[in-house]
Order: structure tokens, then sequence, then C-alpha cells
């Protein structure tokens, strides 16, 4: 029922693209915003969502800068109840996801960990799937010449 409204493409300002030479991941991520997807879900089944999650911590280890990063895990669940009408009692859909992060500030290895888990969970229900499909349109204001090339397959 919901599936159309929450698969549909986000906007342009919702994506985020990291260098891995910045984020010393060593590949380069494209993917979308967390609060666009948080504004998705709540403009198509409004306020009749929640989350349920665990976040732990994993792991610490010393970074070859000699600085502790801390690794975290999140387990992420997203609820979609629907109303009740009439004398038929709400559903809950329910998707569980994980995911992890890696920093050297714990509260920032917590979040990230919840947020990767989150919008992965989020894109079972179809919010952000571009993501993972690897079909994020690429920027229009590229020259021809420098967009790749898209074949008809």
């Amino acid at each position: 029922m919901y599936y159309e409204k929450l698969a549909k493409e986000l906007p342009k300002d919702a994506v985020e693209e990291s260098d891995g030479k910045v984020t010393g991941k060593g590949y380069d991520t494209k993917g979308y915003k967390y609060q666009y997807i948080v504004n998705r879900l709540n403009e198509v089944v409004g306020f009749n969502w929640s989350t349920k999650q665990e976040v732990k911590l994993i792991n610490t280890k010393k970074a070859q800068s000699g600085r502790e990063m801390y690794e975290y895990i999140a387990k992420v669940s997203i609820v979609i109840t629907t109303p009740a009408t009439g004398t038929t009692a709400g559903l809950e859909t329910v998707r569980t996801c994980y995911g992890g992060h890696t920093s050297n500030n714990h509260g920032d290895a917590a979040k990230g960990a919840f947020t990767n888990a989150f919008k992965k969970t989020a894109a079972l229900f179809g919010v952000g799937k571009q993501a993972y499909e690897g079909t994020i349109p690429d920027d229009d204001n590229q020259p021809p010449e420098t967009k790749p090339y898209k074949s008809w397959g």
C-alpha cells in the first residue's frame, strides 16, 4: 500500500557523497542523508512508525596514527503500524538490519552504526533503495563526456 510512495526517488539535495581518500575507507560512497529518509517515512506513514535499536561497542583498536578507534555495531528495526479501522486491529510490519561504524570518538561511532543500520532497514521498505541498487542519478551538471555510460540493458 505504501511501497510506491516510500520508494519514490528522493530529491537531488538528499544525496551525500564521500571521498574514500578523505574518509580513509579507500573507496568512495554515495547514499542518502538520514533526515531525508526520516522525512519520507513521516510524509508517507505519518507518525505511525518507530524504531527499536541496540547499539554495542564491539572492538577498540589502535589506528596507524596511534589514536584509539571504536568500532560499534547496531541492530535497528523499523516498525510501521497500520492504524486500526472499524473492527480491524492495526497491523505491524517490522524490518530489521545491522550496520556498523568505526571512529576515534565513541559518540560518532555509535551514531554512525545506528545511521548505517537505519538506512539499510528503511531501504527494505523502499526508502532510499536507489543507494543500494546503485541507481542514484548522476549530477546533471556534469559535461556529457564525464558522465558514466549507461547501457539500455
